[in-house]
């Protein structure tokens, strides 16, 4: 019998953080970006790329781009649609969508050295530093856990590096975003 190794009860990967606003510029655009972040949050811990906030915006604002080409839209993407535009951008060819993921299949994601994009109901997620609640959707990176929850980069508030939330509620808010409904219960 193949018997799998346990996971290590800690682990976290040196993953970039990358602020949805890096300039603090919450407008309608930087309000919409999490997807983005996130994507170049991975992008840049695979590339090793030590970017600036001016840098970072300009790569924001060049995948919001990319989007409406594609799409003819940049807001709330879903999971499937991010990987597209993650595959054009970055050619991130082996991207794969996880349904109904468990916490352990996260963690053998992450042990593997692939950060996760995690797709979230931003006002399940209770994050005391969102401004109304959170985000109907929201999009961050995890990278690590430890016994009792997720390390994270959460790209919608400058105090998302090494963001923490315990399984329970991270797991709860899973969701992709249901476009038809305006919601995250995808």
């Amino acid at each position: 019998a193949n018997e799998e190794k346990p996971l290590p009860n800690e682990f976290l990967l040196a993953v970039p953080f990358i602020k949805q606003a890096p300039l603090g510029n919450w407008d309608e655009v930087h309000g919409e970006t999490c997807e983005e972040a996130s994507v170049l949050t991975v992008q840049a811990y695979y590339k090793k790329w030590k970017l600036t906030d001016a840098q970072v915006d300009v790569k924001l604002l060049e995948l919001v781009a990319l989007q409406e080409k594609m799409f003819g839209y940049y807001k709330d993407t879903d999971v499937a649609e991010t990987i597209k535009f993650a595959m054009k951008a970055y050619g991130f060819s082996k991207s794969r969508v996880l349904e109904k993921p468990t916490i352990d299949e996260l963690k053998k994601e992450i042990l593997a050295g692939r950060p996760v994009l995690f797709p979230a109901d931003g006002k399940a997620l209770k994050n005391p530093n969102f401004k109304n609640g959170g985000p109907i959707y929201h999009l961050i990176v995890l990278r690590g856990w430890n016994a009792k929850g997720f390390f994270t980069n959460d790209p919608g508030t400058r105090k998302g590096e090494y963001y923490f939330y315990i399984y329970e509620i991270l797991m709860g808010a899973l969701h992709d975003c249901n476009k038809a409904a305006h919601s995250a219960t995808g």
